[in-house]
């Protein structure tokens, strides 16, 4: 009996330390998500005053390849430049993960209320059969 309960013990205390590892793993995943969306919300800043810089510059005298490099960059970054994005779907910035945080939360509490209804149900089917 107390090798079961010992057993039990050890088998819970597994099945803790699964769920913590995994809770982990996932946060772990999200703040590096987080801070890839965050960098490149950063570097897609960074393209925008680029280009208004050049806008400035062309309107100021300078040398001809300054002016020539302002139309380059300006060429580039209207055209040819566009946001990262997984497939087409969603652009990555820095509003992603808070989309995904609440598509998850959303879907997790349309779970819960199935879930709530299903042991509902149970309970009542439990609760009202007939003793024979």
């Amino acid at each position: 009996m107390i090798l079961l309960c010992e057993n039990l013990t050890n088998s819970t205390i597994i099945q803790q330390m699964a769920i913590a590892s995994v809770a982990i793993w996932l946060l772990k995943n999200f703040l590096i998500f987080s801070y890839m969306c965050v960098t490149f919300e950063r570097f897609y800043s960074a393209i925008s005053d680029v280009h208004a810089n050049c806008i400035i510059m062309k309107s100021k005298k300078v040398t001809a390849e300054t002016k020539k490099m302002c139309k380059d960059v300006q060429v580039f970054t209207t055209s040819m430049f566009s946001r990262l994005s997984a497939c087409g779907v969603f652009d990555v910035g820095s509003k992603l993960p808070f989309k995904l945080l609440f598509s998850l939360t959303s879907y997790t509490i349309i779970i819960l209320q199935f879930f709530q209804r299903n042991v509902n149900n149970i309970f009542q089917a439990t609760v009202n059969i007939p003793v024979t």
